[in-house]
């Protein structure tokens, strides 16, 4: 099979993963200033089982700009 596409070419689910994130950080960095984001839906082992969720949405939380970037960088 031949592959003539860029390496550095996107998939649609990278891009999209992408946008969520940057919008939730934006969202993280602007409106949500309070700790309640981090606290609401970051991930914490003893509460995994009251709180199922938080163990997708901690992957969509940062906690900077080099930290969003390097993230980006590697998908």
């Amino acid at each position: 099979m031949d592959y003539d596409g860029s390496p550095f070419a996107l998939t649609p689910w990278v891009r999209r993963l992408l946008v969520a994130t940057g919008i939730v950080y934006l969202l993280q960095v602007t409106v949500f200033t309070s700790p309640w984001l981090v606290e609401t839906f970051g991930f914490r082992p003893s509460l995994a089982l009251q709180r199922p969720w938080t163990l997708l949405s901690y992957a969509l939380l940062h906690g900077g700009f080099l930290h969003i970037f390097f993230n980006m960088l590697a998908l």
